[in-house]
């Protein structure tokens, strides 16, 4: 035998065992883990549609009382004298925090509920809360129950320095009452707050 047969033939032996442990090794190892399914695709919220405005009952509770007053002078809601011919108003509508009853006897007398003052550059908020007065009070006297009575909405006004006012009116009566919703700025120009005004038109 040639004295370099012995080394290849240690080197065949040597590559042959090596292949023996790969295929071992291929064979002992695991199944690869299967890929993860991605997630379902996500379908998208349909926002549902606006619901209309509803009047609030105790909103809508309150106007009525004090409209329905209106004819005694609204004597029944009367609370502590004010001054000649002036009383504190003991119904409050929502969104106001204080009324006064002016006048003595209908058709003179008037009721008028003010809200809260909001600081002239924060005009934004009482008109935000303009805009809500003026939608319950339209859902409160749309409704069947006030026939015969029929209210009428008139046009908005605006007014200069961002006062508006929208006013109601029922004409199946003489004199027509009025409900009147103003946002008004203070006599100082610092603030503006909301006033509803129920009153009878002479």
């Amino acid at each position: 035998m040639p004295a370099g047969e012995p080394l290849g033939a240690i080197r065949r032996l040597l590559r042959l065992a090596a292949t023996a442990a790969l295929v071992a090794c291929a064979a002992e190892a695991p199944p690869p883990e299967p890929p993860v399914p991605a997630p379902p695709p996500r379908a998208r919220a349909v926002p549902p549609p606006a619901a209309p405005i509803v009047a609030q009952e105790p909103f809508c509770d309150a106007l009525t009382d004090v409209i329905e007053a209106e004819h005694d002078g609204f004597a029944a809601l009367r609370g502590e004298a004010q001054g000649r011919e002036t009383w504190t108003g003991q119904r409050t509508v929502s969104g106001t925090e204080r009324c006064v009853i002016e006048g003595d006897a209908w058709p003179r007398a008037r009721y008028e509920c003010a809200g809260a003052a909001v600081p002239a550059d924060q005009h934004h908020r009482v008109a935000s809360q303009f805009a809500l007065l003026s939608e319950q009070i339209d859902a409160c006297l749309g409704k069947p129950s006030w026939h015969p009575r029929t209210w009428q909405r008139h046009e908005p006004r605006e007014f200069a320095m961002g006062e508006r006012q929208q006013t109601w009116t029922d004409l199946s009566s003489l004199p027509p009452s009025a409900v009147v919703l103003k946002l008004q700025r203070g006599l100082s120009g610092d603030d503006y707050r909301v006033r509803l005004e129920l009153m009878t038109i002479r």
